[in-house]
């Protein structure tokens, strides 16, 4: 995380600002807690991975099957074989503790999303070879 200080901010937004644009900036200050600034989409980002392995970690641990977990939270799995299923839980599962150990949730919620537009074609009759 890149760093500045409250002053070089109050002095220069738009430098620590560009900042921000690569990442989160830590706004250091002396007399007070120090202070983060982030684009609103890493955040939402953030908060939609936090949210799934929340999700993923329930549905897991009530199922001790990542593939049954899959099904539990999302209906459009019920549009995968089960290959796919497969493929698809073997993918997340990785992704999963990955994004939980290094708190990044973009790859994570890219393959949600990936799988999700497959199962999305399927839904439209577009015949996948897989």
């Amino acid at each position: 995380m890149k760093e500045a200080t409250f002053t070089s901010f109050l002095r220069t937004p738009r430098v620590v600002a560009a900042l921000a644009e690569q990442g989160g900036v830590l706004i250091t200050r002396r007399d007070a807690a120090d202070l983060v600034l982030l684009r609103a989409s890493d955040l939402e980002n953030r908060q939609a991975g936090i949210a799934l392995v929340a999700q993923l970690v329930r549905a897991v641990l009530r199922s001790r099957d990542m593939a049954a977990a899959l099904r539990e939270l999302f209906a459009w799995t019920s549009l995968l074989n089960d290959g796919e299923l497969t493929a698809c839980a073997c993918e997340l599962e990785k992704q999963f503790w990955a994004a939980a150990e290094l708190g990044e949730y973009d790859a994570l919620l890219v393959v949600v999303a990936g799988w999700r537009s497959t199962a999305r074609s399927r839904a439209s009759g577009v015949s996948l070879g897989v």
